[in-house]
């Protein structure tokens, strides 16, 4: 019996049949979040930091200077924003200065997009039914993991319905990550396949492996589900790669793209008045 995969929208849906439009949203802000919501995403993908005091938020990078937008009259601590590492400043701070519309032109994101905090994306969607969690480990110390980890915790014991799912491409971190919050689930994100399933699920005991699409086969996925893991692919964007893959039981599919494969042509009614 095979499994028609689980949409997920990778970093809210930054595409639009390949493009962008007012359909979707810049990457990891509050608009393409809620534009997802409003398309009938249940699954998303986002990255998650801290702040100077401790808030959750949503990022990617360690600073704002790839995704946010460069403002001609930028104040000097806006411009110290750009570039400074995002655990040197404060949720006010963030949420006054930072605009995260990157090359994002107004007529396809009108309003500013501050830094969104994972609180604030769990409130504006209460239809979500699953969300990976991706931790960046970098230089961060272990103090700043263990704190990030208790406030992940902490915040996503409110939704109990809700699948939470700690990823991370850092074993270690995963490792912390299921003595310090063993109520959310874990997922390896890997760039390679790894030597030895059975070792992996039973050291770190993983729900999830999320590999690269591009080394993926079936036997990985069959050898994981073995294994006692789902295996949920990054990042698709192109539906020829389902019909590939239609007979291998991958649970869930990433992408950039997620109306491409909820097939929805012209939503414009529904979206893009958000």
């Amino acid at each position: 019996m095979t499994m028609t995969p689980l949409i997920v929208a990778h970093r809210g849906g930054i595409l639009d049949h390949g493009k962008i439009s007012s359909n979707c949203g810049p990457e990891n802000t509050l608009i393409a979040f809620q534009r997802a919501a409003a398309l009938g995403a249940e699954h998303v993908e986002l990255d998650v930091r801290l702040t100077k005091d401790n808030e959750v938020v949503i990022l990617h990078d360690t600073t704002l200077q790839r995704t946010a937008k460069k403002h001609p009259t930028m104040s000097e601590l806006m411009g110290n924003i750009l570039t400074g590492n995002i655990a040197s400043y404060t949720w006010e701070e963030l949420q006054k200065y930072s605009d995260m519309r990157g090359s994002w032109s107004e007529e396809f994101c009108p309003q500013r997009q501050p830094v969104p905090s994972l609180q604030q994306v769990l409130e504006i969607w209460p239809a979500l039914k699953s969300i990976q969690l991706e931790v960046k480990i970098e230089e961060q110390n272990v103090e700043y993991q263990h704190t990030l980890l208790r406030r992940l915790n902490e915040i996503t014991s409110n939704y109990p319905k809700l699948e939470s799912i700690i990823t991370s491409s850092s074993l270690a971190l995963l490792y912390e990550a299921k003595i310090m919050s063993p109520s959310i689930q874990r997922g390896y994100v890997s760039t390679t396949r790894p030597k030895n399933y059975d070792e992996l699920k039973k050291q770190y005991e993983l729900n999830y492996l999320i590999p690269n699409h591009k080394w993926l086969t079936k036997d990985d996925v069959e050898t994981a589900k073995s294994s006692g893991m789902k295996t949920s692919v990054w990042t698709v964007n192109n539906t020829l790669y389902l019909e590939k893959t239609k007979d291998w039981n991958i649970w869930s599919v990433i992408t950039d793209d997620p109306m491409l494969f909820f097939k929805i042509e012209t939503p414009n009614t529904i979206i893009s008045k958000l």
